[in-house]
């Protein structure tokens, strides 16, 4: 239907602004950080790319629903792999909350709640990933995941003001900063 049009479009968007986005978290907590050795960006990064590859099994799978024509066995094993995708793709989520959080909280980047709403629905991912065959034909673990899902939306959406914020600061400071000169080196 329209619905898988729209989404299917939108999902290369995704696939390339979510890497985007854990890398302008590694570049803004790595300015930040006192500790410039900490790689729980780049986990997040990492788990990005994860999130991609599952997330587009996922999309795949409702390509070949949609396309119509198959025999009912073959369109419920179709639908198995999609929710079994669909919900392992929850541990890439929580691995980004979880590292991401991390290394925004330690450098100073997000604040405290921010970080803790991240571990929190990290933990309810990973809870819900690690029980996908109690729910693949639906039930309350399902709910919990939508929980964590709407927790996700809320976390990534105010990490991006952060970044947004973090990048205007950046940007104001590199206007005011004197402008720095190196010598010049002459061959003898």
């Amino acid at each position: 239907g329209p619905g898988l049009t729209v989404s299917t479009a939108l999902a290369p968007i995704a696939w390339i602004l979510l890497p985007v986005f854990a890398a302008g978290v590694a570049a803004a907590s790595r300015r930040r950080s006192l500790v410039q050795g900490d790689a729980w960006p780049l986990v997040g990064l990492g788990a990005a790319i994860m999130q991609n590859c599952l997330f587009g099994g996922v999309v795949a799978t409702q390509v070949v629903l949609s396309a119509g024509g198959l025999s009912a066995d073959v369109e419920w094993g179709i639908w198995q792999l999609h929710t079994a995708l669909f919900s392992l793709n929850a541990v890439s989520l929580a691995i980004i909350m979880a590292s991401l959080s991390l290394a925004g909280v330690r450098s100073g980047l997000i604040r405290p709640w921010h970080a803790t709403l991240g571990f929190v629905s990290a933990g309810v991912m990973t809870v819900v990933s690690v029980t996908t065959p109690l729910h693949m034909d639906g039930g309350p673990l399902g709910m919990l995941g939508l929980a964590g899902f709407l927790a996700w939306v809320v976390w990534l959406a105010t990490y991006g003001v952060v970044l947004l914020r973090a990048s205007k600061d950046t940007a104001d400071v590199a206007r005011e900063a004197p402008a720095v000169t190196r010598p010049v080196v002459v061959d003898a």
